[in-house]
């Protein structure tokens, strides 16, 4: 759950996060590897975190439709926890290295299971008197004959209100190229955290 939201140690109160790159060739082996801070939270998530005073779900879904207003009472789950093969929601990543805007909806060229077969979302949570974080975790497998190129991650949440489905864009983080060789693999981990962690 989105709910479950999130920090690493205890230091300065905010919410922010974390991306956490690993690519894999075919065999396994580790080729690249980077972790940093996330510098992209979307309009979306703004509205999630006044949805207590809102009362409703308000935003953008990743088809463009605006979200009027969906009451909390008819909200029957949020989630970020895809299945496998679910290339809807949770991580996702895209090849486009478009600037970020905080108005963007979807990423801007997702990449489907027809380029990487999509695993599920795991998540584990780190709890303090002082802070929260909640790490989510995605492996994407290229599954072309070719090399590809990720260059967006992105967090996108799936929200069940009566008989509607929508989808929210939470986070967009345009990253560093990174090349994931034909049947080789890469892993994302988004973090996000309450009460900022202190200097290092």
């Amino acid at each position: 759950m989105i709910g479950k939201l999130i920090g690493k140690k205890g230091g300065s109160a905010g919410v922010g996060g974390f991306i956490e790159i690993e690519v894999r060739d075919k065999d396994g082996r580790v080729i690249d590897r980077a972790k940093e801070p996330m510098h992209s939270l979307t309009n979306n998530m703004a509205y999630w975190l006044d949805v207590f005073r809102l009362g409703k779900i308000y935003g953008t879904d990743t088809g463009g439709s605006n979200i009027a207003g969906i009451p909390l009472s008819s909200v029957s789950d949020i989630s970020v926890e895809a299945p496998s093969g679910v290339d809807s929601y949770g991580i996702l990543i895209g090849s486009s290295n478009t600037p970020f805007s905080i108005f963007q909806y979807n990423l801007q060229s997702k990449y489907t299971n027809s380029s990487f077969s999509h695993g599920a979302v795991s998540d584990s949570v780190t709890q303090s008197p002082l802070y929260s974080c909640t790490t989510y975790s995605r492996t994407f497998t290229n599954v072309t004959s070719g090399d590809l190129t990720v260059k967006e991650v992105g967090l996108v949440a799936k929200i069940t209100a009566g008989s509607s489905t929508y989808y929210l864009l939470l986070t967009r983080d345009v990253i560093s190229d990174r090349i994931i060789p034909a049947n080789g693999s890469i892993v994302v981990k988004i973090g996000i955290y309450i009460n900022q962690p202190p200097p290092s």
